[in-house]
């Protein structure tokens, strides 16, 4: 664990030499940095939390990167050890059930899937529709498609954990960034919080619904 750790560190400094040469040299993919310890609202106090997204073509890569107390950086993006580090280093015992009704959701979606990517859930949808309303979710304004609200609406979920003793289950929707839509299966222990597996499976296709690149707003 310790060998991966290390390698991931060599990536992320390569990362950050190609961010400060990027205007040196416009063969070098171009690599945004930015402190992200807040996106996971107040659990980030005892480490460092930063999002990485560098520039292909085409398309861009986001990554979620956390260095814990003693100065190891991890790797959380599409990584399970990643995720149990991260929550082994800063929610302590005690906080688990609140973490867990709080933010375990948003963890996931936010290092297991792209960007755009969002849970299917009563806000996610009535902003979808209210478009005159919009705050969080403005890649949807001026939508009107409301036969991908008709497909979207079945797969409504509230994203909450079932405990049972020490061990934890969720089950959640997800609108993909391609217009799919993926069923998330996770299980886990609350003391101390880990997840011990995830899993997801296709429920509707690329194409479902209207994606949200094409909804005229990036």
């Amino acid at each position: 664990m310790k060998n991966i750790a290390s390698i991931f560190s060599v990536i992320f400094l390569l990362h950050l030499t190609a961010c400060a040469q990027v205007n040196n040299s416009s063969n070098l993919p171009r690599v945004r940095i930015y402190d992200a310890t807040h996106d996971f609202g107040p659990w980030v106090k005892r480490g460092k939390l930063v999002h990485e997204t560098v520039a292909l073509s085409p398309g861009e890569l986001e990554s979620y990167f956390y260095q814990d107390r003693s100065g190891h950086w991890f790797l959380l993006s599409n990584r399970i050890d990643g995720i149990n580090e991260f929550l082994d280093d800063e929610i302590p015992k005690e906080l688990a059930i609140d973490f867990l009704n709080e933010r375990m959701s948003f963890l996931l979606l936010s290092t297991m899937s792209p960007a755009q990517s969002y849970i299917i859930n009563d806000q996610f949808l009535n902003e979808f529709v209210n478009v005159g309303s919009l705050t969080n979710f403005q890649p949807f304004a001026g939508n009107s498609d409301f036969a991908s609200i008709k497909k979207l609406q079945p797969y409504k979920s509230d994203a909450k954990p079932v405990v049972a003793g020490n061990d934890w289950k969720l089950d959640f929707n997800v609108a993909t960034h391609l217009g799919g839509i993926e069923k998330w299966h996770v299980t886990g222990q609350v003391a101390p919080l880990l997840v011990r597996s995830f899993c997801r499976e296709i429920a509707e296709p690329n194409g479902t619904f209207t994606p949200f690149s094409e909804t005229g707003n990036q």
